[in-house]
C-alpha cells in the first residue's frame, strides 16, 4: 500500500488486513489516515473469486441432502482461497486515497 501522504510503501500485512474491515488504515510513517478505495475492477475481481466458489458449492449440493457440507466447502474456499487473494488484490491494486491531512491525526 502507497500512502497517498507521504509515499511510503507499507506492506499489507495480516494483521493490518483484519484490523482494518472497511480498509481504513494509518501510515507507520507519517501516520496519516487513508482507506484503499473501490473500482469497478477490484469489485470485479473479488466476484470472479467468489463465483467459482459458489458455482462448486451448488454443485455439490446437487449431489448430497441439504446444505451443510456445500456451507461448510464454501467457507473452506473462501478462507483458503479468497481471503488471501483478497489481500494481495488490496496490498497491490488498490489506490489509497487521503481521509485525514498528515499531522492533523
Amino acid at each position: 500500500m502507497l500512502c497517498p501522504h507521504c509515499n511510503h510503501d507499507a506492506d499489507l500485512t495480516w494483521k493490518r488486513y483484519w484490523s482494518a474491515p472497511l480498509g481504513r488504515h494509518q501510515c507507520p510513517e507519517c501516520l496519516g489516515q487513508f482507506q484503499l478505495e473501490y473500482s469497478i475492477g477490484q469489485i470485479a475481481s473479488r466476484l470472479g473469486i467468489a463465483l467459482p466458489g459458489a458455482l462448486l458449492a451448488i454443485m455439490i449440493h446437487t449431489r448430497t441432502e441439504g446444505w451443510l457440507i456445500p456451507g461448510v466447502f464454501y467457507v473452506a474456499y473462501s478462507c483458503l482461497i479468497g481471503l488471501p487473494l483478497d489481500r494481495v488484490i488490496d496490498n497491490r491494486w488498490r489506490k489509497a486515497m487521503p481521509l485525514v491531512p498528515s499531522g492533523t491525526a
